[in-house]
C-alpha cells in the first residue's frame, strides 16, 4: 500500500537519525586520537533531500493497532513499556543507553540491535510520553530500511485492569524496507502482540 506522508516528518526523523549517528560517533572517539566527526550542514541537506525523493517515489507503509486487557493497575503496567522497563519481561531485550540516564522523557534517545522486526541497529526517540494518561510513543529509525512508529496506549478499565493497545505504523525508506512491509501481514502483527501480552503474563506470574 503505497501512503505519501508528510515532508515535515520525516525532515524530523531524518535529522534526529543523522544527528544521533554523529552523537555516537563523537562518543567513540572521545578517547582516541583521531578528531571527532563534524557533522555539516550539507551532509543533511543531501540526506533530507534523498528521503524527500523516495517519499515521492517509492515510500510504502502499513499500519497496525491490536488491543488486549491485563490483570495489573495501569501504574504497574505503563512503566514496562519503556527500554528499561523491557529489559524486565522481553527475552534478549537490550538497549545502548546513549543519554546516561534511564529515566524516560520525551526526545530521550536508545539504540537497539534487530529488535521489533529491525534487521539493522535501530534508533529510537521519544516522541511523547504523557505518563498521567498512560501514553507513550517512539519514533524508531533503521537507516537504508524503515521507520516505525510506535504507540502504546494504557487505558485503566477498574483498579486492578487495563487495557493495552499497540499501534504499530512501518514507514519503507528503501527497497529492502517496502519488502519487509509488503509482506507484513494482519496476521503476523496479531500473533506478535499477541506474545507481548503471553510475556507479561509470564513475567507477572514470576513476581507472585
Amino acid at each position: 500500500m503505497k501512503k505519501q506522508l508528510p515532508t515535515l516528518f520525516f525532515t524530523v526523523v531524518i535529522l534526529a537519525a543523522v544527528t544521533l549517528t554523529a552523537l555516537t560517533a563523537l562518543t567513540a572517539s572521545a578517547s582516541s586520537a583521531q578528531p571527532p566527526y563534524q557533522l555539516g550542514h550539507r551532509e543533511i541537506t543531501s540526506q533530507i533531500k534523498e528521503l524527500q525523493k523516495r517519499q515521492e517515489d517509492t515510500m510504502q507503509s502499513v499500519t497496525y493497532t491490536k488491543n488486549f486487557t491485563m490483570n495489573q493497575p495501569a501504574d504497574v503496567l505503563f512503566p514496562l513499556f519503556s527500554a528499561e522497563g523491557e529489559t524486565l519481561w522481553v527475552p534478549d531485550w537490550k538497549y545502548e543507553n546513549v543519554m546516561g540516564s534511564t529515566e524516560l522523557h520525551e526526545d530521550y534517545v536508545f539504540l537497539t540491535q534487530t529488535h521489533d522486526h529491525a534487521s539493522t541497529k535501530a534508533i529510537w526517540l521519544v516522541k511523547r510520553h504523557d505518563p498521567e494518561t498512560y501514553f507513550i510513543q517512539f519514533y524508531k529509525v533503521e537507516p537504508n530500511d524503515k521507520v516505525g512508529i510506535v504507540t502504546v496506549k494504557c487505558t485503566p478499565v477498574d483498579a486492578t485492569n487495563t487495557e493495552v493497545q499497540v499501534s504499530y505504523q512501518y514507514i519503507g525508506i528503501d527497497e529492502k524496507g517496502n519488502k519487509f512491509i509488503s509482506t507484513f501481514t494482519a496476521e503476523d502483527y496479531s500473533k506478535y502482540i499477541d506474545e507481548w501480552e503471553t510475556l507479561l503474563i509470564k513475567y507477572f506470574a514470576s513476581q507472585s
